[in-house]
């Protein structure tokens, strides 16, 4: 009854009958690890552990139980205690092609792709239609550079799971790294179906917008992932004001103000749970997510909007902080800087720690202003404290709390210097010349071998090369950072002459 109610997804009724089982025989090994996996469905970590501990200990050669052990670990972020427990599943049994495809999964965690490749290629040897270790090892193949065998590997996961919807949306994100804007959307649009994407879903009752005629039309456009993609795909709002006769968006409250000053003729309303009564009516044609007008718009490289800036700032908030900021500067350039992202799967790859910023950061004639989000007011004191170097930090901006404030901030600057976060999206959006750090395999929207981008024309990009190596990246930034300097001051000083 257990194993029934779990195949039709009632995990709470699942693990009750399994509890059942248990009480009716405390030696049930498989009846354990079975409530282990119904309790992890449920996000019941804790509790999951020790049930598949349980079976283990009544049955010490059950190999499921050491593999779904290993998968609660990992959950849990303790990589080492996973990684041992699937090897004694593999121990257990040699043939266990799961276990192995768990393995990689923790091994590249631990950014041991190489070893991870090698259990994945072991799980498909064993399992030549496992769709999900082709899957994992497309992953790992992209993180290594290598896209043609990473394409090839995620449309075998496709061609054996037609609905694999990782597989899609990953082969999407692969091709529109490559540029290939037309297939690559198409993929993308998968992400709505996978499991991580569930928590960001919004229930409104609208057909969704499939690229038809909607002249006289009303459309809503709900924000989707981070503050950064909400921006970014932003930029596409007054190509859709063409197209439709009015837009409703639902956005993050912090971009509320921000937006309506920017796009005057659309109406925005904050996410809530549960939405505002007025997106679930009738009167409303479509919806869409704002990651999916891009399928619709912009079909190639030339469709691109071109605009050196689409958001607008409060000015005089901007004008009081310009100003501020120049009494405290005494004629140096105003230079932004953020090097840390807190994005909990790629976050630690794409930040530097403030240390390796200290030769860039000796530039004279800058005056450097703090525009990482966070607590960072420790760092940046032991950093100054170890190199004699001042970062200004404005407790007046808090840019967590008040991205309308956090522009302004921004667009009071000559330059901003940061790696791949919201700042970068949010300088672009303004126009504001904007230096962008890529780790070696970067994101999709950044694409391959260009400093240019797309998606932001006052944007340039300085990637790593090899992977990890950020003292590359700072060596191309240094002498353009010079240059930047000179530029500027002669020409404040020829506007003054």
């Amino acid at each position: 009854l257990g194993i029934s109610l779990y195949k039709l997804n009632q995990f709470q009724s699942a693990a009750q009958a399994y509890q059942t089982a248990i009480a009716l025989n405390p030696e049930y090994a498989e009846a354990y690890n079975n409530f282990g996996n119904a309790l992890q469905k449920q996000s019941k970590l804790e509790e999951a552990i020790q049930a598949y501990q349980t079976a283990i200990a009544l049955n010490p050669e059950y190999a499921e139980a050491y593999n779904n052990f290993g998968n609660a670990l990992q959950k849990q972020d303790k990589l080492e205690e996973a990684i041992q427990a699937y090897q004694t599943a593999i121990a257990l049994n040699s043939e266990y092609a799961e276990a192995y495809s768990s393995l990689g999964v923790a091994l590249q965690k631990r950014d041991k792709l190489e070893e991870a490749i090698q259990v994945y290629q072991t799980a498909i040897a064993l399992n030549p239609e496992y769709a999900e270790a082709y899957g994992n090892y497309g992953l790992a193949l992209r993180k290594q550079g290598k896209l043609d065998q990473s394409v090839q590997a995620y449309q075998t996961a496709i061609r054996i799971s037609p609905d694999y919807a990782e597989a899609h949306n990953n082969l999407g994100l692969v091709l529109l790294l490559k540029g290939d804007f037309e297939n690559g959307w198409k993929e993308y649009e998968w992400r709505l179906k996978c499991r991580a994407f569930e928590i960001h879903d919004r229930d409104f009752p609208q057909p969704y917008w499939k690229g038809s005629d909607i002249d006289g039309k009303v459309i809503l456009i709900w924000g989707e992932q981070g503050v950064g993609d909400q921006i970014m795909f932003a930029s596409l709002l007054f190509r859709l004001q063409q197209k439709a006769e009015r837009i409703l968006v639902e956005t993050q409250q912090r971009l509320v103000p921000l937006f309506r000053r920017s796009f005057p003729n659309i109406c925005f309303f904050p996410t809530q749970d549960p939405p505002d009564s007025r997106l679930l009516g009738g009167a409303i044609d479509h919806q869409a997510p704002i990651g999916n007008l891009a399928q619709w718009l912009l079909p190639n490289e030339e469709s691109f909007p071109k605009s050196q800036s689409y958001l607008q700032v409060c000015a005089d908030k901007t004008e009081k902080l310009r100003n501020k900021y120049q009494k405290l500067a005494i004629g140096k350039l105003l230079i932004g800087v953020s090097w840390m992202s807190v994005n909990k799967h790629i976050g630690k790859h794409k930040s530097t720690s403030l240390i390796q910023w200290k030769d860039l950061l000796s530039q004279k004639d800058c005056f450097f202003i703090n525009l990482q989000y966070g607590d960072v007011e420790e760092e940046i004191d032991a950093f100054t404290d170890d190199t004699k170097i001042s970062i200004y930090q404005d407790k007046e901006v808090d840019s967590l709390q008040s991205l309308d404030d956090f522009a302004s901030q921004i667009a009071a600057l000559d330059l901003v210097i940061s790696i791949d976060n919201t700042t970068v999206h949010m300088a672009g959006a303004l126009g504001k010349p904007v230096w962008t750090l890529l780790h070696h395999v970067s994101d999709w929207r950044w694409q391959l071998d260009r400093s240019d981008t797309l998606w932001y024309p006052s944007m340039t990009l300085y990637r790593q090369s090899p992977s990890g190596d950020w003292c590359s990246v700072f060596q191309q930034v240094q002498p353009d950072l010079e240059r930047f300097v000179e530029q500027n001051l002669n020409a404040k000083m020829i506007s003054h002459a």
